[in-house]
């Protein structure tokens, strides 16, 4: 494969979102390992294969919106979201590239080129609740997946734990069709947007233990601009505390067998109609 291609429509990619943001006077900023390529590498790192955005949750929605009436079906780009396409099982976006293709190891691929958009939302302030939310939206979410993957014939692979907590589950939502259950895990991490004493922001989906990636409102409520591969992108104004949080040490190099691409496996790009 080659990566620095994939690295090329990545940067395009890139560019397209944040053109659109500044049209739209959307905040948005560079996540996870696309923040620490910023600060450390003014650029992707060297080895990476995709592109995280954070955005808080009424941006994020807006945003997702205004793409959606932006490109049609025959557009070059376009996005992918959980609320409008019944076989995509996660809660977060895609903004993608209809003139590449790629290969991933991922239930909901897009198959193409993508950008993930990851949109924080607002969480008590107290321990247990954000314990028992996190506990109850991931196994929501894990019968949405299921059902979701149902529609292409696919399958989890789960423990037996798992199986014991899913069979009253899916027999209690049996009857709820896949966008009811969509609806409910929205309006569940989202219930919080009104409490005016929450000061943290979480992205539910996150790959990381709870304790990583979350953000205040202080440290994303303003941007900075940092030139990124040759041009300037959004990074949270207080980027050290979050990245200090995910990543801890950042002057540490992982090791060479770990300086490899993570998600795609095979890429290409589509010839394009005029």
């Amino acid at each position: 494969m080659d990566l620095a291609l994939l690295q090329k429509s990545e940067l395009n990619l890139l560019y397209q979102l944040k053109t659109i943001c500044e049209e739209e006077h959307i905040n948005y900023w560079l996540n996870g390992g696309s923040l620490l390529g910023a600060i450390k590498y003014h650029g992707m790192v060297p080895w990476d294969d995709d592109i995280d955005i954070g955005m808080l949750r009424s941006d994020y929605d807006r945003f997702v919106a205004i793409v959606e009436k932006r490109f049609g079906s025959t557009s070059r780009y376009g996005i992918i979201s959980d609320l409008k396409y019944n076989e995509y099982g996660v809660t977060w976006a895609k903004f993608i590239d209809h003139s590449t293709k790629i290969s991933e190891d991922f239930d909901f691929s897009s198959g193409t080129v993508f950008i993930d958009i990851m949109p924080f939302d607002k969480v008590s302030n107290h321990k247990l609740t954000q314990f028992t939310d996190k506990l109850w939206f991931h196994i929501i979410d894990h019968i949405i997946k299921e059902r979701c993957l149902r529609i292409t014939n696919k399958h989890f692979k789960y423990s037996l734990l798992i199986k014991m907590i899913d069979l009253p589950l899916n027999f209690l939502t049996q009857h709820w069709s896949i966008q009811e259950l969509k609806q409910y895990r929205y309006n569940f991490i989202t219930r919080h947007s009104t409490d005016m004493n929450a000061i943290i922001y979480m992205n539910y989906a996150s790959w990381y233990q709870w304790g990583y990636e979350y953000v205040y409102l202080d440290e994303v409520s303003k941007a900075n601009k940092i030139s990124f591969s040759g041009f300037q992108v959004n990074i949270p104004i207080k980027y050290q505390e979050i990245i200090k949080r995910m990543y801890g040490d950042i002057a540490q190099t992982p090791d060479e067998t770990e300086q490899k691409p993570k998600h795609v496996k095979a890429f290409c790009e589509l010839p394009i109609d005029n």
